[in-house]
């Protein structure tokens, strides 16, 4: 079985696959605008709240990712928070590049968001209780999710800096 290795949270490196939620300059009022990143068929606002109440262990096996063709997805953390943020890029023909797959330590107060398209995993929580606000837009036509099942799956180990 393939492995990786958590990284620390780098937004560079994170950029192909979305940007971060957080508070950026001097001004009292940041535009956090991209949150709302959306095609014309994703016309309803959708706000919700994520409680994990059951710490992810580590090492996690990655088994299936997910993406939302329509909208991207925000996710801000509100009480504890420290998550994972496991993404991958699209091959030309759409699927999941597994090559690229790649894991982020998500640390409050930072938030993440998702590109619209963007393989990813399900946010993994290693501390709880946690709870994120989830932000994207839907459909209404239950189309928002497009899941996809590894034929091998892949192991995310601890990093070091996470000790």
């Amino acid at each position: 079985m393939r492995s990786i290795l958590v990284e620390a949270w780098d937004e560079q490196a994170f950029s192909d696959f979305g940007c971060p939620i957080r508070h950026r300059g001097t001004a009292p009022l940041e535009d956090l605008s991209q949150v709302f990143e959306s095609g014309t068929k994703a016309t309803q606002p959708y706000c919700g709240l994520l409680t994990i109440d059951v710490a992810t262990t580590l090492p996690h096996i990655v088994t299936r990712l997910e993406r939302h063709p329509f909208s991207a997805q925000s996710f801000v953390p509100l009480v504890n928070g420290l998550c994972l943020a496991i993404v991958c890029p699209s091959l030309i023909d759409g699927a999941p590049d597994i090559s690229g797959l790649r894991a982020f330590a998500i640390e409050p107060p930072l938030g993440i968001t998702y590109r619209r398209n963007v393989w990813h995993h399900s946010v993994l929580a290693l501390s709880v209780p946690s709870q994120l606000l989830v932000i994207m837009r839907r459909t209404g036509l239950e189309d928002d999710n497009i899941f996809w099942t590894l034929e091998n799956a892949i192991e995310v180990k601890l990093a070091a800096f996470l000790i």
